[in-house]
Protein backbone atom coordinates (compact mmCIF):
# COMPACT_ATOMS: atom_id res chain seq x y z
CA UNK A 1 0.00 0.00 0.00
CA UNK A 2 1.33 3.42 -0.92
CA UNK A 3 0.22 6.85 0.20
CA UNK A 4 -0.42 9.89 -1.91
CA UNK A 5 0.00 12.98 0.23
CA UNK A 6 -1.99 15.95 -1.02
CA UNK A 7 -0.17 19.27 -1.16
CA UNK A 8 -0.37 21.57 1.83
CA UNK A 9 -2.40 24.58 0.82
CA UNK A 10 -0.73 26.74 3.43
CA UNK A 11 2.65 26.19 1.84
CA UNK A 12 1.75 26.22 -1.86
CA UNK A 13 -1.25 28.51 -2.33
CA UNK A 14 -0.71 32.27 -2.62
CA UNK A 15 -2.69 33.98 0.13
CA UNK A 16 -4.36 36.29 -2.39
CA UNK A 17 -5.73 33.33 -4.42
CA UNK A 18 -7.10 31.64 -1.32
CA UNK A 19 -8.64 34.87 -0.04
CA UNK A 20 -10.24 35.65 -3.41
CA UNK A 21 -11.92 32.27 -3.68
CA UNK A 22 -12.94 32.23 -0.02
CA UNK A 23 -14.57 35.64 -0.44
CA UNK A 24 -16.40 34.53 -3.58
CA UNK A 25 -17.96 31.62 -1.72
CA UNK A 26 -18.87 33.77 1.28
CA UNK A 27 -20.44 36.37 -1.01
CA UNK A 28 -22.32 34.08 -3.40
CA UNK A 29 -23.41 31.08 -1.34
CA UNK A 30 -25.28 30.43 1.92
CA UNK A 31 -23.24 30.23 5.13
CA UNK A 32 -23.82 26.46 5.31
CA UNK A 33 -22.04 25.96 1.98
CA UNK A 34 -19.18 28.21 3.04
CA UNK A 35 -18.85 26.15 6.23
CA UNK A 36 -18.58 22.93 4.22
CA UNK A 37 -15.91 24.41 1.96
CA UNK A 38 -14.01 25.90 4.91
CA UNK A 39 -13.97 22.52 6.66
CA UNK A 40 -12.66 20.93 3.44
CA UNK A 41 -9.88 23.49 3.25
CA UNK A 42 -9.00 22.79 6.88
CA UNK A 43 -8.77 19.05 6.19
CA UNK A 44 -6.34 19.64 3.34
CA UNK A 45 -4.35 22.18 5.32
CA UNK A 46 -3.94 19.71 8.17
CA UNK A 47 -2.17 17.22 5.91
CA UNK A 48 -4.89 14.87 4.70
CA UNK A 49 -3.38 11.80 3.07
CA UNK A 50 -5.29 9.75 0.53
CA UNK A 51 -4.21 6.13 0.36
CA UNK A 52 -4.03 4.11 -2.84
CA UNK A 53 -5.25 0.59 -2.12
CA UNK A 54 -6.02 -0.57 -5.64
CA UNK A 55 -4.97 -0.16 -9.25
CA UNK A 56 -8.63 0.65 -9.93
CA UNK A 57 -9.11 4.40 -9.50
CA UNK A 58 -12.83 3.95 -8.81
CA UNK A 59 -12.04 1.77 -5.79
CA UNK A 60 -9.57 4.33 -4.49
CA UNK A 61 -12.04 7.18 -4.95
CA UNK A 62 -14.70 5.29 -3.01
CA UNK A 63 -12.34 4.55 -0.12
CA UNK A 64 -10.98 8.09 -0.07
CA UNK A 65 -14.49 9.53 -0.20
CA UNK A 66 -15.29 7.60 2.98
CA UNK A 67 -12.16 9.02 4.56
CA UNK A 68 -13.05 12.58 3.59
CA UNK A 69 -16.62 12.22 4.85
CA UNK A 70 -15.33 10.96 8.19
CA UNK A 71 -13.03 13.98 8.50
CA UNK A 72 -15.80 16.38 7.51
CA UNK A 73 -18.13 14.88 10.12
CA UNK A 74 -15.43 15.41 12.76
CA UNK A 75 -15.41 19.12 11.84
CA UNK A 76 -19.17 19.50 11.32
CA UNK A 77 -21.13 17.01 13.47
CA UNK A 78 -24.45 18.17 11.93
CA UNK A 79 -23.58 16.43 8.66
CA UNK A 80 -25.90 13.55 7.78
CA UNK A 81 -24.19 10.77 5.81
CA UNK A 82 -26.37 9.23 3.10
CA UNK A 83 -26.91 5.53 2.57
CA UNK A 84 -25.11 3.83 -0.31
CA UNK A 85 -26.32 4.78 -3.81
CA UNK A 86 -28.34 7.70 -2.54
CA UNK A 87 -28.76 10.80 -4.71
CA UNK A 88 -26.22 12.72 -2.59
CA UNK A 89 -23.27 11.71 -0.41
CA UNK A 90 -23.99 13.97 2.55
CA UNK A 91 -26.57 16.51 3.65
CA UNK A 92 -25.67 19.53 5.74
CA UNK A 93 -28.53 21.53 7.25
CA UNK A 94 -30.79 20.67 4.33
CA UNK A 95 -28.20 21.11 1.58
CA UNK A 96 -27.47 17.93 -0.46
CA UNK A 97 -23.82 17.60 -1.46
CA UNK A 98 -22.07 15.24 -3.88
CA UNK A 99 -18.38 14.62 -3.12
CA UNK A 100 -16.07 14.10 -6.07
CA UNK A 101 -12.40 13.06 -6.10
CA UNK A 102 -10.75 13.54 -9.46
CA UNK A 103 -7.46 13.85 -11.28
CA UNK A 104 -9.26 16.08 -13.77
CA UNK A 105 -8.12 13.94 -16.66
CA UNK A 106 -11.58 13.13 -17.99
CA UNK A 107 -15.16 14.27 -17.71
CA UNK A 108 -17.25 12.98 -14.83
CA UNK A 109 -20.77 11.56 -14.85
CA UNK A 110 -23.26 13.83 -13.06
CA UNK A 111 -26.73 12.99 -14.39
CA UNK A 112 -29.07 12.84 -11.40
CA UNK A 113 -32.79 13.40 -11.90
CA UNK A 114 -33.46 14.16 -8.24
CA UNK A 115 -30.77 16.84 -8.17
CA UNK A 116 -32.38 18.58 -11.14
CA UNK A 117 -35.86 18.52 -9.59
CA UNK A 118 -34.55 19.67 -6.19
CA UNK A 119 -32.47 22.54 -7.63
CA UNK A 120 -34.70 23.78 -10.42
CA UNK A 121 -38.34 22.99 -9.67
CA UNK A 122 -40.92 24.15 -7.14
CA UNK A 123 -41.71 20.58 -6.07
CA UNK A 124 -40.97 19.95 -2.41
CA UNK A 125 -41.61 16.20 -2.71
CA UNK A 126 -39.27 14.40 -5.11
CA UNK A 127 -40.28 10.98 -6.47
CA UNK A 128 -37.99 8.09 -5.52
CA UNK A 129 -37.74 7.24 -9.22
CA UNK A 130 -38.86 8.82 -12.47
CA UNK A 131 -38.47 8.37 -16.20
CA UNK A 132 -37.40 11.11 -18.58
CA UNK A 133 -40.97 12.17 -19.39
CA UNK A 134 -41.80 12.44 -15.69
CA UNK A 135 -38.63 14.47 -15.15
CA UNK A 136 -39.63 16.90 -17.89
CA UNK A 137 -43.11 17.27 -16.38
CA UNK A 138 -41.68 18.10 -12.96
CA UNK A 139 -39.29 20.64 -14.47
CA UNK A 140 -42.16 22.35 -16.29
CA UNK A 141 -42.80 24.13 -12.98
CA UNK A 142 -39.44 25.82 -12.27
CA UNK A 143 -38.64 27.97 -9.26
CA UNK A 144 -39.45 31.66 -9.86
CA UNK A 145 -35.90 32.55 -8.85
CA UNK A 146 -32.85 30.99 -7.25
CA UNK A 147 -33.13 30.25 -3.54
CA UNK A 148 -29.75 28.45 -3.28
CA UNK A 149 -31.44 25.42 -1.73
CA UNK A 150 -29.69 23.53 -4.49
CA UNK A 151 -27.53 20.48 -5.16
CA UNK A 152 -23.83 21.17 -4.62
CA UNK A 153 -20.65 19.48 -5.81
CA UNK A 154 -17.65 19.41 -3.48
CA UNK A 155 -14.65 18.47 -5.61
CA UNK A 156 -11.24 17.37 -4.37
CA UNK A 157 -8.50 17.42 -7.01
CA UNK A 158 -5.52 15.10 -6.68
CA UNK A 159 -3.19 17.67 -8.23
CA UNK A 160 -4.86 21.03 -7.54
CA UNK A 161 -4.43 23.40 -4.65
CA UNK A 162 -8.01 24.17 -3.69
CA UNK A 163 -11.15 22.11 -3.15
CA UNK A 164 -13.92 23.40 -5.39
CA UNK A 165 -17.54 23.83 -4.37
CA UNK A 166 -20.28 24.75 -6.84
CA UNK A 167 -24.02 24.55 -7.14
CA UNK A 168 -25.43 22.49 -9.98
CA UNK A 169 -26.86 25.77 -11.31
CA UNK A 170 -23.44 27.40 -11.51
CA UNK A 171 -21.68 24.69 -13.52
CA UNK A 172 -20.15 26.18 -16.68
CA UNK A 173 -18.86 23.05 -18.42
CA UNK A 174 -21.60 20.48 -18.89
CA UNK A 175 -21.23 18.15 -21.86
CA UNK A 176 -23.43 15.52 -23.48
CA UNK A 177 -22.62 11.83 -23.47
CA UNK A 178 -24.77 9.03 -24.90
CA UNK A 179 -23.69 6.60 -22.17
CA UNK A 180 -24.11 8.87 -19.15
CA UNK A 181 -26.48 11.66 -20.35
CA UNK A 182 -24.73 14.54 -18.56
CA UNK A 183 -21.08 15.06 -17.67
CA UNK A 184 -18.87 17.78 -16.20
CA UNK A 185 -15.29 18.58 -17.15
CA UNK A 186 -13.85 19.35 -13.70
CA UNK A 187 -10.55 20.73 -15.00
CA UNK A 188 -12.41 23.36 -17.02
CA UNK A 189 -14.70 23.96 -14.05
CA UNK A 190 -11.72 24.56 -11.80
CA UNK A 191 -10.40 27.11 -14.29
CA UNK A 192 -13.84 28.76 -14.18
CA UNK A 193 -14.15 28.69 -10.38
CA UNK A 194 -14.86 32.42 -10.24
CA UNK A 195 -17.79 32.20 -12.69
CA UNK A 196 -21.33 31.94 -11.34
CA UNK A 197 -24.78 32.20 -12.94
CA UNK A 198 -26.19 34.46 -10.23
CA UNK A 199 -27.84 36.92 -12.60
CA UNK A 200 -29.20 34.38 -15.08
CA UNK A 201 -32.90 33.65 -15.13
CA UNK A 202 -33.52 30.16 -13.78
CA UNK A 203 -35.39 29.27 -16.97
CA UNK A 204 -32.25 30.05 -18.97
CA UNK A 205 -30.19 27.73 -16.76
CA UNK A 206 -32.84 25.01 -17.00
CA UNK A 207 -33.00 25.31 -20.78
CA UNK A 208 -29.21 25.04 -21.10
CA UNK A 209 -29.06 21.87 -19.00
CA UNK A 210 -32.05 20.23 -20.69
CA UNK A 211 -30.68 20.95 -24.17
CA UNK A 212 -27.58 18.92 -23.25
CA UNK A 213 -29.70 16.13 -21.76
CA UNK A 214 -31.87 16.02 -24.87
CA UNK A 215 -28.78 15.93 -27.09
CA UNK A 216 -27.51 12.88 -25.20
CA UNK A 217 -30.90 11.20 -25.45
CA UNK A 218 -30.94 11.82 -29.20
CA UNK A 219 -27.45 10.32 -29.49
CA UNK A 220 -28.69 7.26 -27.57
CA UNK A 221 -31.66 6.95 -29.92
CA UNK A 222 -29.38 7.23 -32.96
CA UNK A 223 -27.04 4.53 -31.65
CA UNK A 224 -29.93 2.20 -30.80
CA UNK A 225 -31.41 2.64 -34.26
CA UNK A 226 -28.01 1.68 -35.69
CA UNK A 227 -27.95 -1.49 -33.59
CA UNK A 228 -25.30 -0.31 -31.13
CA UNK A 229 -25.38 -1.44 -27.51
CA UNK A 230 -25.63 1.35 -24.94
CA UNK A 231 -23.81 0.84 -21.64
CA UNK A 232 -23.99 2.93 -18.48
Amino acid sequence: MTSLSLVSLKETLPKSDFADYRNLIKKNYPKEIYDIWSASYTIFNNGLELTIHSEDGRVNSSLNETQIIRELCDNLPEIVVSKARNWCDITYKGFPINIKITSGGSSDNCFNKKSLVFSLSQHSVIPSSMNMNELKTLLDKPKPKRDFKEYYFLVFFKTKKLPLIKSLLDIQNFKSNPSNILQINWTKEYDAMSRFNLNQDINVILKKIMQIVQKSCQEISNQESNGLVITS
